[in-house]
């Protein structure tokens, strides 16, 4: 037993010891190092900053980007016509309303056509017996017992499915008038036009570009020749950038230099999901000289 108090008396000098060293013989940090100690501890706890990593020269802030197309238009083929043939190939350069690609027409249009007109009268009926039911619900709110909560609770959530329904309804509507549009247009002339000039990029005869995509089915895509530089502002420079606004543009391969225009400034970060710094989408023209996919260097003045 005495030999453990010895040990434990032992331990304890050294650690009293080591204290003194530590306050009394070690140099304090100036006001300035323990500051700075501070804000590193602080950044360790807290993750990153609050101020934004920004690249400035003289002349600004520096911001790069790449060169896309302002547009981009996806043509698909449709599987319940027979198709026929297509008329461009991979990087022409088309004017608007150039003829992509057609269809044979047949007596499938007009089946089709039959079918959704067909629909419209189920879909008049469901509205019919929708509004009724949603009439019939006001009617028994208002004449039930307001103190019987549960059962005033049940109607509710019923003329709220009633409602509901409804909307879904119009929409289908809605969307059978537009692809009964659309198929009558095929049966006029079974051609598909592109929406504006430019260069098709892709003629894809799988029908499918990227399956992980939005765009997978798309069979042609057509580029715009009008182009623009996206880059990713901060909230902290956000106030720096607005529409029609000058800002210089630089391409990093052949070292050209453009006084070009802000043409869109997103009101909505591009990562609200997140905690992090709010980034937010910022469009900058550019000649359409510069080849797509260049790399450019934007520089934003502080104003």
């Amino acid at each position: 037993m005495k030999k453990v108090l010895k040990w434990i008396g032992i331990i304890l000098g050294i650690i009293v010891v080591g204290f003194i060293a530590l306050n009394f013989l070690m140099p304090k940090p100036t006001p300035s190092e323990t500051e700075e100690m501070n804000q590193v501890m602080n950044e360790m706890m807290m993750g990153e900053t609050t101020q934004s990593d920004v690249v400035e020269t003289e002349k600004g802030i520096v911001y790069n980007g790449k060169v896309v197309p302002v547009d981009t238009y996806y043509y698909t083929k449709d599987p319940t016509l027979t198709f026929n043939q297509v008329y461009v190939k991979e990087g022409d350069i088309i004017e608007d309303k150039t003829l992509l690609f057609d269809y044979k027409i047949d007596g499938s249009i007009d089946a089709q056509i039959d079918v959704l007109e067909k629909d419209f009268l189920n879909m008049k009926q469901e509205l019919d017996d929708y509004y009724t039911r949603l009439e019939n619900i006001k009617g028994e709110i208002a004449g039930a017992n307001q103190e019987d909560k549960a059962y005033i609770n049940f109607l509710n959530v019923e003329l709220n499915n009633a409602d509901k329904k409804i909307s879904e309804i119009k929409v289908q509507w809605t969307n059978a008038e537009a692809s009964i549009e659309k198929l009558k247009k095929m049966k006029k002339d079974g051609k598909v036009v592109s929406d504006i000039g430019g260069l098709i990029y892709k003629v894809n005869e799988s029908n499918s570009i990227d399956p992980s995509s939005k765009t997978g089915s798309a069979y042609i895509v057509l580029y715009s020749t009008a182009k623009k530089v996206r880059i990713s502002v901060s909230e902290y420079e956000y106030q720096l950038v607005s529409v029609g606004q000058d800002v210089e543009v630089t391409i990093e391969s052949t070292n050209e230099n453009y006084t070009c225009k802000i043409i869109a400034v997103d009101t909505m970060p591009n990562n609200l999901e997140t905690e992090d710094t709010s980034y937010y989408n910022v469009e900058v023209e550019i000649p359409a000289e510069v080849p797509y996919g260049y790399s450019a260097i934007v520089t934003v003045p502080r104003q």
